[in-house]
């Protein structure tokens, strides 16, 4: 049953991390970096979007090695699409404000924090031998 919940969970940030892989490379290819501010004040996240796809990689990372429990990925999984949410209300007028940019760096680091100190706090999943 565990090893059932952990392969779904695995299934379900590798999709997450295809997402915003797909999503970080088409914003690349935007318009907003030949903006003489490079990209800021635009809708090009680029830089938050290859941290989110780094994070769901150590989450996805971690997981397999048994660092983190199923239970833990899945709140750091929700932590990230809160990122994601954020990211998508930011862009939702057309541009994100050096402010807004700001928040989801805050947010990111946060995350990161937390993803460290999940990965390092002793708790592993209990193997069937």
């Amino acid at each position: 049953m565990k090893q059932t919940i952990t392969i779904m969970l695995a299934g379900l940030i590798g999709l997450s991390c295809a997402a915003v892989t797909a999503e970080a490379f088409s914003d690349a290819r935007g318009s907003a970096a030949n903006t003489p501010n490079g990209g800021y004040g635009s809708t090009n996240t680029t830089t938050i979007d290859k941290r989110q796809v780094q994070q769901e990689k150590r989450i996805q990372q971690g997981l397999k090695s048994g660092q983190l429990t199923p239970e833990e990925a899945a709140k750091l999984e929700k932590q990230q699409q809160h990122i994601r949410k954020a990211e998508q209300a930011a862009r939702s007028d057309g541009t994100i404000t050096d402010q807004e940019r700001r928040k989801l760096h805050k947010m990111q680091d946060n995350a990161s924090d937390t993803i460290a100190r999940k990965k390092h706090n002793q708790r592993k999943i209990q193997s069937a031998h």
